[in-house]
């Protein structure tokens, strides 16, 4: 009985392991601008500023369900339009034919430090 029960705590850990390593909070963009834009920066800069508002004053792991909530706020201009699709929110202007643009939304936490988990065992052993 022993021996099931610590093949099952093992098996347990290893499991919540794998789920934690798959949540990620981390939230990539592609923009797909028209053949014609000028502005590329501005739109981009745009598309962050509506993110940073978005998620500010939410927990991390909450930031997919904001967006995802929300995903209409990021077609900032009539001629685009946004999409969610493998983890990335993926924003098309007009035809779609121009440069695209690629990279994470990060999240502006001036005001907020983060906190470092403090563990027992590295203050016993002075880690």
């Amino acid at each position: 009985m022993k021996k099931y029960f610590i093949i099952g705590c093992i098996w347990m850990m290893f499991l919540m392991t794998c789920i934690h390593g798959i949540s990620k909070s981390n939230i990539e963009y592609k923009i797909i601008f028209d053949s014609k834009t000028t502005d590329t920066y501005e739109i981009k800069d745009q598309i962050q500023n509506v993110y940073a508002k978005l998620v500010s004053g939410v927990h991390k792991e909450s930031y997919i369900v904001m967006v995802l909530n929300n995903l209409d706020l990021f077609e900032i201009r009539d001629d685009l339009s946004a999409i969610w699709k493998d983890n990335c929110v993926y924003i098309v202007q007009g035809d779609g034919n121009g440069i695209q643009i690629e990279g994470e939304l990060v999240a502006n936490s001036i005001c907020v430090p983060e906190v470092q988990p403090r563990s027992f065992i590295k203050e016993i052993l002075g880690l």
